[in-house]
């Protein structure tokens, strides 16, 4: 049985109900290299690629905006990685090999902003039937010269490759129909890509009035280290967003943060790799270059003794702590193991049953476990099993989690969870074991609550029915930071010399008119009961009076009346505030230290020699 760890389709439980090994193979389906990425994509240009669908866009043009999208996600998050773009059912030929009907758009190199316009232009071709003259279709190719030139462009690369993949995009389930002896050569060719760790994601779509069907030709051609079953792919993309959506689900990087022995018992433990399935997102660091040359600057640290001014080695560094009124000093060997606590790893201390795990035991950021074959054959069976027993339990183990040599040891909690599948059949949920960090117990505090005016039953119930009303389904991929959007479109368009930055929609605000419509007159209601009359709900005040006995608003002070160097020499600074203390700082060009009150009364008597 083939199955899945972290696929489109299969799950690991299945495994327990089947026959397989040990895990023999488990370093190509669970080992993730580190370093450059290698990634191909292989684009169908055959004529079924170019007929418009539904929506009135043809496959081919489909897959070009899906190559754009990661060449500029690559070159924001990843520009190490390197990518290539090769047509395959063209009439002319452009590849190392000479084979026919096969042509490399694009060497694999690092993404920049010239790969980038050469798509756009290329998209623009499509738009004015230029396709065809200038690179034509024909449907004589073979399959296998296709994945002998991947392989060839993977072999000549100058680059290391730590992860080598193709993704095949596609809408014919079976090129070689007519041709028997085409289909086994491209099977063997297939074979011989995932022996040198080569693999192929399929990313399939739908022809009009044509059911595709994965066993006919890709089941036993597509090979990746997820160990999919191919025969049962999820539906095909009829739509750009479905299909940027899983491109997008393989291309995204499936780094371990580490990989580590999980302690069931003291002469019992299995292999896992923990990963971080979610983490805010940041604009790019900086970089400090030269500013006549314009050349990437290397920071460079020494350190100097003070008494001989010469350089200090890291054997003359020593580390010392005060104790009883004298320095103890330590070795840099004694620090370490002084923070030492312990074996990297997971140990297991017991089970508690899911309903122990609070909300509020929110600590940080959970982690997700995976299990690893590279570190002990056999995990992948030992992590299925406990994951479906604490799932039929209903339990979570609780477990010390020490993910580094010199790490302070964390008590975690290890919620597990099941495979889940979206409408299209597509894995949107993986099975595993979610690692949350459980807070010790000076870390949960009883707050004192001031008394405060309750809400009435009335009021309760009228703001669930408004709740009602606004309800809608959550998702974080739904909300983008719009400050990190306006950031990168500003960054695109002087990349790719745009005159007008795309707009950037505020996917956080809220929409008001839809509210409106949805609950305009309840949230009004409820408003007329819980805020009085003359109540201003922006200030939380009411509002002000306007007849003759009301208070007027104090005048503002301005620097103009005030002398600040008679309040100095009275010692009244300390009466004044501070953005007046800031504007004569700033008109006499003093620099205090902060902006704190009292670094700037200090600058200012220090200006009048006070």
């Amino acid at each position: 049985m083939s199955t899945s760890f972290w696929g489109d389709s299969g799950g690991f439980l299945d495994e327990l109900d089947g026959d397989y090994g040990d895990g023999a193979d488990g370093q190509t389906q669970g080992e993730l290299n580190y370093g450059r990425d290698g990634l191909i994509l292989l684009i169908d240009a055959t004529k079924p690629m170019f007929q418009v669908n539904k929506i009135g866009e043809s496959p081919f043009k489909m897959c070009l905006k899906c190559a754009k999208n990661i060449l500029m996600g690559k070159a924001i998050s990843s520009d190490n990685d390197l990518i290539g773009i090769l047509f395959f059912g063209t009439e002319k030929g452009k590849n190392a090999n000479d084979f026919k009907n096969i042509y490399v758009f694009q060497d694999l190199e690092l993404p920049d902003a010239k790969r980038i316009k050469d798509l756009e232009s290329l998209m623009e071709d499509i738009d004015d039937g230029a396709f065809e003259d200038s690179f034509g279709h024909n449907q004589s190719f073979s399959m296998s010269d296709v994945l002998w030139a991947c392989s060839s462009i993977f072999a000549n690369c100058n680059f290391k490759l730590g992860n080598r993949r193709v993704m095949l995009f596609t809408n014919t389930d079976d090129p070689h129909e007519l041709n028997q002896e085409l289909k086994r050569r491209a099977l063997r060719k297939a074979k011989d890509l995932s022996d040198l760790g080569i693999f192929i994601d399929l990313m399939h779509m739908e022809q009009p009035g044509k059911k595709f069907d994965g066993r006919k030709f890709y089941k036993d051609v597509v090979f990746c280290d997820e160990d999919e079953d191919v025969g049962d792919l999820p539906d095909p993309s009829e739509k750009f967003e479905e299909l940027l959506s899983r491109v997008q689900g393989k291309d995204y990087k499936k780094r371990a943060i580490t990989r580590l022995p999980f302690k069931l018992a003291q002469e019992f433990e299995f292999g896992v790799a923990v990963y971080a399935l979610c983490r805010s997102a940041s604009r790019p660091s900086y970089v400090k270059i030269d500013s006549r040359t314009n050349e990437e600057v290397k920071t460079v640290t020494k350190l100097i003794c003070e008494d001989t001014g010469q350089e200090l080695m890291p054997t003359d560094i020593k580390f010392s702590q005060d104790f009883g009124g004298e320095k103890v000093t330590f070795e840099k060997n004694e620090v370490h193991d002084m923070k030492r606590f312990g074996d990297p790893g997971l140990h297991l201390l017991g089970f508690k049953s899911k309903s122990f795990m609070k909300s509020y035991y929110y600590v940080k950021p959970g982690l997700f476990l995976y299990p690893d074959e590279t570190i002990l054959g056999g995990s992948r069976t030992v992590f299925a099993a406990l994951l479906k027993r604490c799932l039929a339990k209903n339990v979570v183990p609780i477990c010390v989690y020490i993910p580094r040599l010199y790490s302070i040891p964390r008590i975690v909690a290890l919620v597990p969870q099941k495979e889940k599948y979206d409408d299209h059949g597509y894995q949107v949920k993986p099975s595993g074991f979610n690692l949350k960090f459980l807070p010790f117990s000076d870390d949960i505090r009883k707050l004192k609550v001031e008394e405060a005016p309750k809400a009435t039953n009335e009021q309760i119930d009228k703001a669930k029915e408004i709740l009602t009303k606004l309800k809608f389904e959550f998702s974080s991929e739904s909300f983008e930071n719009p400050i990190l959007q306006r950031f990168f479109r500003t960054l695109e368009a002087l990349a790719l010399d745009k005159d007008d930055i795309e707009e950037t929609v505020d996917t956080t605000a809220p929409n008001t008119e839809i509210m409106e419509k949805k609950a305009g007159a309840i949230m009004k209601e409820f408003n007329d009961m819980i805020f009085p009359a003359g109540y201003d709900a922006n200030s939380g005040k009411r509002k002000a009076s306007t007849n003759q006995g009301a208070a007027q608003k104090k005048p503002k002070i301005e620097l103009s009346d005030i002398d600040i160097e008679k309040e100095a020499q009275n010692n009244r600074l300390s009466q004044l505030t501070v953005p007046i203390l800031k504007e004569f700082c700033q008109s006499k060009k003093i620099k205090p230290a902060s902006a704190k009150k009292a670094d700037l009364i200090t600058a200012i008597m220090t200006h009048f020699q006070l």
